[in-house]
């Protein structure tokens, strides 16, 4: 059975879309950041962090320390990522909402009845799944990216195949 999508199921995968496609704004000016960073952080230089206790932060390094009271001071520029302990359960509600959401709106566009009672349905979704994300998001103990380089937007790889008669190109860019 065709169903047809009305000006309210447009506007919700609108609004969906908008949320889903959101990003998060980075902290990168030196007050926001210092108002951003908990004293526990992870400094990317390359791969691996650098795990360690925020003491310092001027407008060109940072100095960490690290469980054995090393103290170890960081350039800025050298830094390509800053991470810090904690996440807000308010994304892993509004990814509950939007599934709540969208499932109401697809299962009230199959029900015969008055707008009241399809009204209900679809933020009675929105908020189940909503506080079920939430629970979801409460559980993951994870760490939330406060500060990001621009150097590390865009990426080039060249590689050669596996036999040697070519070569593999790889191109990355974020947002």
């Amino acid at each position: 059975m065709a169903t047809r999508f009305g000006r309210i199921g447009k506007a919700a995968c609108l609004l969906l879309l908008m949320i889903g496609c959101a990003t998060p704004a980075w902290a990168q000016d030196l007050a926001d950041l210092r108002e951003r960073i908990s004293s526990e952080v992870w400094v990317y230089r390359g791969e691996t962090p650098t795990h360690g206790f925020l003491t310092r932060l001027t407008n060109t390094d940072l100095t960490l320390v690290d469980e054995n009271n090393q103290e170890e001071t960081i350039p800025l520029e050298s830094v390509l990522k800053i991470e810090r302990s904690g996440d807000s359960i308010w994304n892993g509600f509004a990814i509950g909402a939007s599934i709540g959401l969208a499932s109401g709106i697809g299962l009230s566009t199959e029900l015969r009845g008055h707008t009241a009672s399809k009204v209900a349905l679809v933020l009675y979704g929105a908020g189940i799944y909503g506080l079920i994300g939430a629970g979801i998001d409460a559980m993951h103990v994870g760490t939330t990216t406060v500060y990001e380089s621009s150097r590390r937007r865009h990426a080039l790889t060249i590689a050669p195949s596996r036999d040697w008669h070519g070569a593999m190109v790889g191109w990355r860019m974020k947002f």
